[in-house]
């Protein structure tokens, strides 16, 4: 929410302010992504593609337009996943910094280590999903809180 506010407060308000939103046109975005693909940032572009989709159909299924001028705009850089990941020193520094930090957020820091979860999914856990007997135990998420809808183990 706060990279959307920031895109809308750095390209979008500058651009656009005082102007109707019937009057933004296809050319208008392409331009506008242009320049931020230019100004050395194409994934900004990207996700300032999304977000500017986002606002038209939001317009047209209110009823302020009858179509997106967003429409048939092609992504304007290839989205690159991170691959930054963290060193073993770097992974013991968190996990000592876990520790200090202690309940509730240090545990639940190492459980995301751990399991590699999604933040939300392990925030949410519960002590009964959880199978801690035998030789392998394991954690079940249930469908209704993953992500993708199907329970998970």
């Amino acid at each position: 929410a706060q990279a959307q506010q920031r895109y809308i407060d750095k390209e979008l308000v500058p651009r656009w302010k005082g102007k109707h939103v019937a009057a933004i046109r296809r050319r208008d975005i392409v331009t506008m992504l242009d320049d931020v693909v230019e100004s050395g940032r194409p994934q900004a572009a990207v996700r300032l593609l999304a977000l500017t989709r986002k606002f038209f159909n939001w317009a047209v299924g209110t009823g302020w337009l009858d179509a997106s001028p967003c429409a048939g705009i092609p992504i304007p850089a290839p989205l690159v996943k991170r691959k930054r990941v963290l060193s073993d020193s770097e992974l013991r520094l968190v996990w000592k910094g876990a520790e200090a930090i202690g309940w509730p957020f240090g545990p639940l820091v190492q459980l995301l280590m751990l399991t590699g979860q999604r933040r939300e999914e392990v925030a949410a856990a519960s002590w009964s999903e959880f199978n801690l007997t035998g030789t392998e135990p394991f954690w079940t998420i249930p469908a209704g809180r993953a992500k993708n809808g199907n329970e998970q183990q």
